[in-house]
């Protein structure tokens, strides 16, 4: 009996993705590309009667259909300025669409033993559909400086338009900037360059914005076992999400001291998130248990301290440890 218990699945892909670079003028290139990811799934699960859970038996398919279409560019421009400056800058965009389609078909009793169809259900095939289909709009930016391989600084910024958020809030808007210093590159240390090898000072605020799952901005009613009834699904879906903004800075020290063999990291970070997409329990005299709501603000902060050494360093032995 154990050995009809069992699960399958039948998988087709595919995937692929085309690319035009093009070189506009000196430093300046231009990058086209498209891509495909196409997937369906055929997943079964048999129990034989008699089983542990299913006594009368039990035969289910599932069918997995996945889409991702991808679009995007991206404009770069690279040139060294002079007096040891030097300038990377990157413009792009992307259109990202997903669809997917689940079935589900189950026959919760089954009539023959050892026969596992659909055909085979003592009763009504049990069938359940989910669909959904979204869109992500982007265009993000990026501009990095240098200066005599020393000081180094980085912009960047990036919008998307989500689908499944409501339009007044579909837009959101997320920047980083960073920053880097080798002190070893600007100031001689003398006798001591043997015993220091790298000193270098850093510091980065961050924004990263997240969107939701589809449908959840429009409450609608769903069908019941009962031919032509509906019913009120149990949670209640928010016409005024916003998105989640995750907003993170962070400053540390990078030290390498007697030819790399003796290494220390430390660092302090603080990471804010606010706009919160949780499912809130309400009171059931409303109709519902459960409401999508912004809510909350999650902080985290503190101290990152990493030691690493190199105690035996030969051609053919190498001995290293990381606190």
């Amino acid at each position: 009996m154990a050995y009809e218990q069992i699960n399958t699945l039948d998988r087709d892909r595919m995937y692929g993705n085309t690319a035009l670079n093009l070189h506009l003028y000196k430093g300046l290139d231009l990058m086209l590309r498209g891509g495909i990811d196409f997937s369906r799934d055929l997943r079964t699960t048999r129990h034989p009667k008699s089983s542990y859970s299913q006594k009368y038996g039990m035969y289910g398919e599932t069918e997995l259909t996945s889409l991702q279409l991808s679009t995007d560019f991206l404009l770069k421009y690279d040139r060294k300025l002079g007096a040891g400056f030097n300038i990377t800058a990157n413009l792009g965009g992307s259109i990202i669409n997903r669809s997917f389609v689940q079935t589900d078909k189950t026959a919760e009793q089954l009539k023959q033993p050892g026969v596992y169809s659909l055909a085979n259900s003592v009763n009504r095939i049990k069938t359940n559909n989910y669909s959904y289909e979204r869109q992500t709009n982007s265009i993000y930016g990026l501009v990095s400086l240098s200066w005599r391989d020393a000081v180094y600084l980085d912009i960047t910024g990036r919008n998307d338009w989500s689908s499944t958020l409501p339009s007044n809030n579909n837009s959101y808007f997320y920047p980083s900037v960073s920053a880097s210093v080798l002190l070893n590159e600007l100031i001689d240390f003398g006798t001591a360059r043997d015993i220091v090898n790298l000193v270098k000072l850093r510091g980065s605020f961050a924004q990263v914005g997240h969107d939701t799952q589809p449908y959840r901005t429009t409450d609608y009613l769903s069908s019941s076992d009962f031919a032509g009834n509906y019913q009120i699904p149990g949670t209640m879906n928010n016409a005024n999400l916003r998105p989640e903004i995750v907003s993170s800075w962070e400053v540390g020290l990078d030290l390498r001291m007697f030819r790399n063999r003796l290494g220390v990291d430390l660092a302090y970070y603080n990471n804010t998130s606010k706009d919160l997409i949780v499912n809130m329990p309400v009171s059931s005299a409303s109709g519902v248990t459960k409401r999508f709501a912004n809510a909350g603000t999650i902080r985290n902060y503190g101290w990152e301290l990493q030691i690493n050494g190199t105690f035996v360093k030969t051609r053919d032995v190498q001995w290293k440890a990381y606190v």
